[in-house]
């Protein structure tokens, strides 16, 4: 979906784009630099999400978020292999640069009931930072 930034410029927000399952046995430094070249080869956001059944994904999405689809409960789902699979937490996600977390992360953690997360910025610190839901 587009929405416009400014006059010149759109928001680039995409649906959630299945990319892979996160093996078990892979290490959160492996992931980091496959997410931040992603993020910076193809101008996106990237992110890697626990589903219900405890397997982590990682998805892509536009260059300013992610869209997550929503059942008609409200859940937060991700197409995975072919199969809609409600998403448990947002493990961490990247940005094309730094800004912080936005009003969106954090709506999306508000969603899932979660406490905290992590957002990967090129250029920023290199583990990520942790940020915190708001509260109500």
């Amino acid at each position: 979906m587009n929405r416009w930034r400014s006059r010149r410029e759109k928001v680039d927000m995409q649906p959630a784009q299945f990319v892979r399952f996160v093996l078990p046995d892979e290490s959160w430094e492996e992931l980091l630099d496959e997410a931040r070249s992603e993020t910076w080869t193809r101008r996106c956001k990237m992110a890697v999400i626990r589903l219900m059944d405890g397997r982590r994904v990682m998805v892509r999405g536009g260059r300013d978020g992610i869209e997550f689809a929503l059942d008609a409960t409200g859940r937060i789902m991700v197409e995975a292999s072919g199969e809609s699979v409600q998403v448990a937490e947002l493990v961490w996600h990247t940005h094309l640069r730094v800004t912080g977390p936005s009003d969106w992360d954090r709506q999306v953690l508000d969603m899932l009931d979660q406490e905290a997360s992590v957002v990967i910025e090129i250029n920023g610190e290199p583990n990520g930072t942790t940020f915190r839901r708001k509260r109500r």
